[in-house]
């Protein structure tokens, strides 16, 4: 097994950082946004409960279209594979980054 050319990949280490990142959210959406919005917003525990299912609901959402239109654009050669995978990984990180800076700025 070739260990030193594996580890000197930069498809490894994109591929690190990128599910490293979306375990952090992840973590970041499972402990961090229900207390925010009890404590911070002041929302009742119930109407927190329910808001804070969301986010789950728009990522199984958001799995089911991005492969969907990735195979889609790949399969009328609109981008490569790679460039549609990098797209949807780029979105995937993007797109909630931006969400939950604007998360910081919602009031009650």
């Amino acid at each position: 097994v070739p260990w030193s050319g594996i580890f000197r990949s930069g498809r490894l280490w994109s591929t690190i950082f990128i599910h490293g990142c979306n375990g952090y959210g992840f973590f970041l959406l499972l402990s961090a946004i229900p207390k925010y919005m009890v404590e911070v917003l002041k929302f009742d525990v119930k109407a927190s409960g329910f808001l804070g299912s969301l986010p789950y609901v728009v990522i199984y959402l958001g799995y089911l279209t991005a492969g969907a239109l990735s195979d889609l654009v790949i399969k009328h050669n609109v981008l490569s594979k790679t460039w549609a995978r990098k797209s949807c990984g780029l979105i995937a990180l993007f797109l909630p980054a931006c969400l939950l800076v604007g998360m910081a700025y919602l009031n009650n």
